[in-house]
């Protein structure tokens, strides 16, 4: 009797610890975000600016890996990277129908919306509510230039912006006029194709408020007067080759080639954050920041699209992904990356000594920016005028 006693305890200590060691398991899976049992899956397509590149990358293979779940389905992120007019030409032709769209400013939102209007009555994208257009990271448009050009560029025309670049374009002996080397040849001015970059539509919209002296009422009439065109001919006829469609590729493009492509370009100020370290091997020169007078945040809102393609639980679903955005660890991420985070609770300046912003104050960058005047995105009208007129100039 005592045997079988002995025996039946031994079983049951042996059932107890492999009931718990069960729990603990499922618990520590839950833990890890790894779903306990198989889940149907939940896919949504977000398509994004490729400026967002490696940040938005490592987000959602981090998002899906952790097993994020909705209404018990398991949310899958799929990840489309394209320039901000050509995602906008998709979308509006119906040739892709992602759940979400992250272009890189709200000038997109806002030509999206207009094309949307005529053709279906409605806007795509909410500027208010539920779904309404979010930031999820900020950078402004910047002028990086070669230390040595930058040197001899201020010390004749005084500060770096549209007007001065303008004159400098302009000059019929290039650098020698400005009191620099004559083999440097003419100054050779570097911006991305309004028609496809974000930067580059940003690019044109700052040069047109530069030259009214303006931050707001941008009108289609200022921009095909003869006076306005006379002066931003020369600037974009200056335009180094073919534009490159990004940012991106400008700012490698530099960097690779050197002063013989490019003596000053405007970009972003995240990647040119990213890239600074990258100039001195190459050239043993270092790159200067200048911010122009007149800016604008490039956002890159998070836009669930208001669409009959999507169902209500991939539009939530995408919300999910825009909330884990925006949590203060992918923000910090994005900070390495040259990104201000949209999330105030991220600061700027930290002790992590990746942040860029730390490393290269004394190249220019700079956390509060000193002269800043924000202007108003134009209307849809203004914008496609701008966009016309670049293109006429171009070979």
């Amino acid at each position: 009797m005592r045997k079988r006693n002995l025996i039946l305890f031994v079983v049951l200590i042996v059932v107890a610890v492999g009931i718990l060691l069960g729990v603990s398991l499922g618990l520590l899976r839950r833990q890890r975000g790894t779903p306990f049992s198989p889940l149907p899956e939940l896919k949504i397509q977000v398509v994004y600016a490729t400026e967002e590149g490696e940040w938005m990358r490592d987000a959602a293979a981090r998002f899906n890996q952790e097993g994020h779940v909705l209404r018990g389905q398991r949310i899958v992120v799929e990840l489309i990277p394209m320039d901000s007019g050509e995602a906008l030409f998709q979308i509006r032709d119906g040739r892709i129908q992602p759940t979400a769209w992250s272009p890189a400013s709200m000038l997109w939102v806002n030509l999206l919306n207009d094309d949307w209007r005529t053709l279906h009555g409605t806007d795509l994208i909410m500027r208010v509510g539920q779904y309404q257009a979010t930031p999820l990271v900020l950078s402004p448009m910047v002028f990086v230039m070669w230390q040595e050009r930058a040197e001899v560029f201020l010390k004749k025309m005084g500060e770096v912006d549209w007007k001065t670049i303008q004159q400098a374009v302009a000059a019929e002996e290039g650098w020698k006029s400005l009191g620099g080397d004559a083999n440097w040849g003419h100054v050779k001015f570097g911006q991305a194709d309004p028609l496809y970059s974000n930067s580059g539509l940003v690019a044109v919209v700052l040069a047109a408020y530069d030259y009214y002296d303006a931050t707001r009422g941008l009108t289609p009439e200022q921009i095909v007067s003869s006076p306005f065109k006379s002066w931003i001919v020369p600037l974009w006829r200056s335009v180094v080759g073919t534009p490159d469609r990004t940012s991106e590729d400008l700012m490698k493009h530099m960097i690779l080639y050197g002063p013989s492509t490019y003596d000053v370009i405007l970009v972003y100020e995240n990647l040119v954050a990213s890239q600074m370290k990258n100039a001195p091997g190459r050239w043993g020169s270092e790159l200067r920041v200048f911010y122009p007078q007149r800016n604008l945040w490039n956002d890159h809102p998070f836009c669930v699209l208001l669409a009959d393609w999507s169902t209500a639980d991939q539009k939530d679903a995408a919300l999910e992904f825009q909330k884990f955005l925006l949590s203060e660890e992918r923000q910090a991420q994005a900070l390495r990356y040259g990104f201000r985070p949209a999330n105030v609770d991220v600061p700027v300046i930290n002790d992590d000594p990746e942040n860029p912003f730390n490393r290269y104050q004394q190249q220019g960058l700079q956390v509060r920016i000193p002269r800043i005047n924000l202007v108003e995105p134009p209307s849809a009208e203004v914008v496609h005028e701008l966009q016309r007129l670049f293109q006429q100039q171009q070979p």
